[in-house]
């Protein structure tokens, strides 16, 4: 953990937020061990929540802040980059179900009541928390097109939070044509150089 995620005052005593290895035995269940229950709860990355989280690490592993890490689901928003709090949001044409056609590509934009991390009070004014969001497609049209796994499958539009403020307004969603109009697209060899430029951008 980094410090900041160490001595969080919402962490509760005694429970230790650690990294999980695959080969950790699960106690008093002979021969299972963690990627067990992994594998039999995550192996659906197309479903719409795994999704999610995927592309969530995609980022961070783009920007480099997965490793040593533990994801924590809690927080107002998903990473912390360069000191600048990153909102992921996904979605896709597919999804493990069969569909009489593709999905139509939308993301949730709207302002939420954050959680203060220091009382655990809950915000009384809406906003929108992260300083930069990256929006993510997985682009796979069928589900021959390839493994939702591949980060060359994906695509991914960087934009900073001023700019969802003062184009969207209230708007709680948003399509992918809204999304384009605000920034141009990017593959995720590239995507740490556009999270960068973004933040720099608005230093």
């Amino acid at each position: 953990l980094t410090p900041d995620e160490s001595e969080n005052p919402l962490v509760p005593v005694g429970y230790k937020l650690e990294r999980r290895r695959a080969g950790d035995n699960i106690p008093q269940m002979a021969g299972k061990k963690i990627e067990d229950y992994w594998a039999w709860a995550y192996s659906d990355i197309l479903e719409n929540v795994q999704r999610g989280t995927y592309a969530e690490f995609l980022v961070a592993s783009a920007v480099g802040v997965d490793a040593g890490k533990v994801r924590i689901g809690w927080r107002s928003y998903d990473l912390k980059y360069r000191e600048k709090r990153l909102e992921v949001k996904a979605s896709g044409y597919i999804q493990s179900w069969k569909t009489l056609k593709p999905s139509l590509i939308s993301f949730g934009v709207g302002r939420t009541l954050g959680m203060d991390e220091v009382t655990a009070a809950f915000e009384t004014e809406s906003s929108r928390h992260a300083d930069v969001w990256v929006f993510a497609v997985f682009d796979a049209r069928d589900h021959s097109a390839g493994d939702v796994v591949n980060p060359s499958l994906w695509k991914f539009f960087v934009a900073p939070c001023s700019e969802l403020d003062a184009r969207l307004g209230d708007q709680k969603r948003a399509s992918l044509a809204t999304i384009q109009n605000l920034t141009k697209e990017v593959t995720y060899d590239h995507l740490k150089g556009e999270i960068d430029r973004v933040i720099d951008a608005c230093a």
